[in-house]
């Protein structure tokens, strides 16, 4: 039983009452720095775990308890969850006790909105319910008090627990009423606060999104995921676009908090297949929330994930995010910025439309090497170029740099105040041979000259293009994965030069070709020594003494080569298209040697 202050002073002698009353105004003065305590708190933030902690240890130690707890009211899943607790075995399980409404002593506290004030014997109310995890088996006193708003809305229950009988006076009481107000209040407040907060980031999502994200829809989901994962407080948020086309597998964004240490992790998928399973190891058994946008036709589904339930009023804000979501990705697929750039600069554009393109883009005027990259052979669906490929082109061009992607195609105007060409060149080769061993991704690359303005990056844009169709031209006998124009600007001339020599090559690689089959099958060098005297414009003397063998056996293979094909090869008319001939007729030869 509660005693009050009456009933205190009757009960004690005339001559005590000094200490009594020097006791009084000890609680009095401890009553009052608590509340006053709290209320500075209060207006310092809105952080209503907070506060409640900071309740917790307050009285505490204004009532010598042994034990107090705040539970506060969920919503969604109708239990109080125990948020705060005083350090020791109990506090370990702050987050993790619920107790539903009526549910022992604190949850009959929560149903009814009455305080209970128990002195001795609690274990044997018949509204006791023991919670082995916070042992109060062990305590003998408790006083629970309801947290209620004036409006008369449950928002949570404040218990004290103490291990001595007749702990918990009426200045207890008074303690505990008063701070459970002052919690009322403040989580109320920081209800309020926090529910502005949010719907303001929702009503802004377009304003704060980062508009370098917004080049392709997959990095804009990429980025749309991250954020609305930590708008909705979420464990989970999947992004899944379905687009214009009639594409099989849309591009999915997956985002997953993974705690405060390691943050949050995105990723991206073409699969369904993927999709599902990933959902299903991870988010299992968790609560959802799903929202369709698009402007005029579903374009996209947004699905959260957590363990609570979701509000009515985070419906709404996830709405409000699908809303403007919309917008963002129906700007991106009409204008295709990544990919209708790509298409454009390398049409026969006019200057003007050129640099317009370039500086919409961001390009800054300086030192810029033009680079183009073509992926030729995927191990994966074609639909998952774009994703493979644009991190690592994007790392390597750099920050200040301009990536455009297009299908198989992408475009690289890399800023190079002070770096190179050439270490551009050994960092895209070890970028290439990256993505085709951990990407299965197999591409090849041209870099046209450095330019200083538009007026010279047009044309050097074309030079890189020439550089490409070269490196796919040589790489299957040369292995090469990037060329630089400077090292084939020379060369520009040579295909018009070899289409006029091309019948007189095509007839001698023919004959040498008959050799080498005559060769293989009666163990003869016929091929070899007709290839080096073309090579050595029919010169005797450099022919036998780069194959060390006498004139002698120079001639004699000469005139069996004369009966097999005819003719011979000592007064060739032309020894250019002859010459190449051999040239070509040897690497055939390496080739065909197994290794």
């Amino acid at each position: 039983m509660v005693k009050t202050p009456a009933e205190s002073t009757a009960s004690q002698p005339n001559e005590v009452l000094p200490a009594d009353y020097r006791q009084k105004l000890q609680i009095a003065e401890l009553r009052a720095d608590t509340l006053s305590e709290l209320t500075q708190l209060m207006m310092e933030g809105p952080d209503p775990l907070a506060l409640a902690q900071r309740a917790v240890d307050l009285v505490a130690r204004a009532t010598n308890s042994a034990g107090v707890f705040v539970y506060l009211w969920d919503e969604q899943e109708q239990v109080l969850v125990m948020r705060a607790g005083t350090a020791g075995v109990q506090s370990q399980q702050v987050g993790r006790v619920t107790l539903r409404l009526g549910e022992g002593v604190t949850g009959w506290v929560g149903l009814t909105r009455q305080s209970v004030v128990l002195n001795k014997n609690i274990q044997q109310d018949p509204r006791f319910v023991s919670i082995s995890e916070l042992q109060e088996e062990d305590f003998n006193s408790m006083l629970v008090v309801p947290i209620v708003a004036p409006t008369g809305t449950l928002l949570g229950v404040f218990s004290l627990w103490s291990y001595a009988e007749e702990t918990f006076t009426w200045e207890s009481k008074l303690i505990a009423d008063e701070v459970g107000m002052l919690l009322a209040s403040g989580l109320l407040q920081a209800e309020t606060v926090d529910d502005l907060r949010r719907q303001s980031a929702a009503a802004h999502f377009l304003v704060d999104f980062p508009i370098n994200s917004a080049t392709s829809v997959l990095q804009c989901a990429q980025v749309a995921a991250q954020s609305i994962l930590k708008h909705m407080s979420s464990d989970g948020c999947v992004i899944e676009y379905f687009g214009r086309g009639p594409a099989t597998s849309p591009p999915t964004a997956i985002a997953m908090d993974k705690g405060e240490r390691s943050g949050s992790i995105v990723r991206t998928t073409h699969s369904r297949t993927a999709t599902s399973e990933f959902i299903e190891s991870n988010f299992a058994g968790h609560e959802r929330i799903s929202v369709s946008f698009g402007l005029t036709s579903t374009r996209g589904i947004v699905t959260c994930y957590r363990p609570r339930r979701y509000s009515t009023r985070e419906l709404d804000r996830l709405s409000a995010i699908c809303s403007q979501l919309a917008a963002l990705f129906e700007a991106v697929e009409l204008e295709s910025v990544g990919s209708s750039h790509a298409s454009r600069l390398l049409r026969s554009v006019g200057t003007s439309t050129f640099a317009r393109i370039l500086e919409e883009s961001g390009w800054s005027k300086g030192r810029t090497l033009p680079v183009l990259v073509r992926v030729k052979r995927l191990k994966f669906d074609s639909d998952a170029v774009s994703r493979r490929i644009a991190p690592y082109l994007q790392e390597l061009a750099g920050s200040r740099s301009l990536v455009f992607t297009e299908g198989p195609l992408s475009l690289l105007f890399i800023d190079t105040p002070s770096g190179s060409g050439e270490e551009i060149r050994t960092k895209l080769e070890t970028t290439l041979s990256e993505l085709d061993e951990h990407r299965g991704v197999s591409a090849f690359a041209g870099i046209g000259p450095l330019a200083r303005d538009v007026a010279s990056l047009q044309p050097a844009l074309s030079d890189a293009e020439t550089a490409l169709a070269w490196t796919e031209l040589v790489t299957r006998t040369s292995g090469r994965r990037v060329t630089s124009f400077s090292e084939i600007e020379h060369l520009q001339e040579l295909p018009l030069v070899g289409e006029g020599m091309s019948e007189e090559i095509r007839n001698v690689l023919a004959e040498l070709r008959s050799l080498t089959r005559y060769d293989a099958e009666n163990g003869t060098q016929l091929a070899e020594t007709v290839a080096m005297l073309l090579s050595n414009k029919g010169s005797i003397a450099d022919t036998v003494s780069k194959l060390h063998i006498h004139r002698n056996t120079l001639r004699q293979r000469l005139q069996r080569v004369e009966q097999l094909i005819g003719h011979s090869f000592e007064e060739a008319g032309d020894w250019l298209p002859t010459g190449i001939a051999a040239r070509l007729a040897v690497r055939e030869g390496h080739r065909a040697v197994p290794q």
